[in-house]
C-alpha cells in the first residue's frame, strides 16, 4: 500500500512516539507500506526537523539519521499535479503527491485542514490512530 505521511507524523517519530506512532514506524521499517515522498515534502520535513533540533526536542544526530532513512526507504515521485483545495495552502503538497502517486492513504494529525477532506480522488485521509488500526490487522506489524 502507498502512503503519504504528513510532516507532523514523521516528526512524531522522534518527538512523541506513542503507541500509534510506534506501530506506524515499525510497519514502515518492516516494509509493510511504501512511503511516498516528493522533494517539496522532504524539504518541509528537513526544515521542521532543523527547527525542532534548535528547540531541543531531539539532537542533530537523530534528525540526520531520520532524514537518511527517509531518503533510503521512501519512493520519491515527480509531482506534476497542482492541487489547490486545502484552506492551508502548504497542505496541498500532500494532496498533489497522493494524487500523482495514486496513494492509498494520507496519514495526518492535521484535524483542521486535511482530515475534514476525508478523501481526495482515490486517497483516504486518515489519522495516525486509524492507520495504526489498519496496520495492526496486517501480519507481523507489531514486531
Amino acid at each position: 500500500m502507498k502512503v503519504v505521511l504528513d510532516c507532523n507524523v514523521i516528526a512524531s517519530f522522534l518527538i512523541t512516539p506513542g503507541n500509534n506512532i510506534k506501530i506506524i514506524r515499525n510497519a514502515w521499517n518492516n516494509d509493510k507500506f511504501e512511503l511516498i515522498m516528493s522533494d517539496e515534502i522532504f524539504e518541509e520535513i528537513e526544515q521542521i526537523l532543523e527547527r525542532l533540533v534548535k528547540q531541543g526536542y531531539f539532537n542533530d544526530d537523530q534528525s540526520t539519521e531520520l532524514s537518511k532513512t527517509i531518503l533510503r526507504k521512501s519512493t520519491f515521485i515527480n509531482v506534476i499535479t497542482k492541487v489547490n483545495i486545502c484552506s492551508d495552502k502548504k497542505d496541498n503538497r500532500y494532496l498533489s503527491c497522493a494524487k500523482d502517486s495514486r496513494a492509498n492513504y494520507i496519514v495526518t494529525g492535521d484535524k483542521h485542514h486535511l482530515i475534514p477532506i476525508k478523501k481526495y480522488k482515490y486517497t483516504k485521509i486518515i489519522t495516525p490512530a486509524d492507520f495504526a488500526l489498519i496496520l495492526s490487522a496486517l501480519p507481523s506489524c507489531l514486531n
